[in-house]
């Protein structure tokens, strides 16, 4: 069981990867990058039981999207 959701979860990181490269939009690009976070912090707590690093990871990327966001919602104005 726990082998074939991480294969699931590999499967779906890489069609996430190739959505990524076809996104024209910034919004969406975000997106993908947060949902490939999402799934990287799943597999790490599947695999190594670690759910603070994969907390810490989660954080970490939300803070920095919302720097960029700040950032760009700051030009356009």
């Amino acid at each position: 069981k726990l082998l074939s959701d991480i294969k699931l979860m590999y499967m779906l990181t890489l069609y996430l990867m190739m959505l990524f490269s076809l996104a024209k939009s910034p919004l969406m690009m975000v997106f993908l990058i947060l949902i490939q976070t999402i799934i990287l912090s799943f597999m790490i707590n599947l695999l190594h039981n670690l759910f603070w690093m994969s907390y810490i990871l989660i954080l970490i990327f939300l803070g920095g999207m919302l720097v960029i966001f700040i950032y760009i919602a700051s030009l356009t104005s």
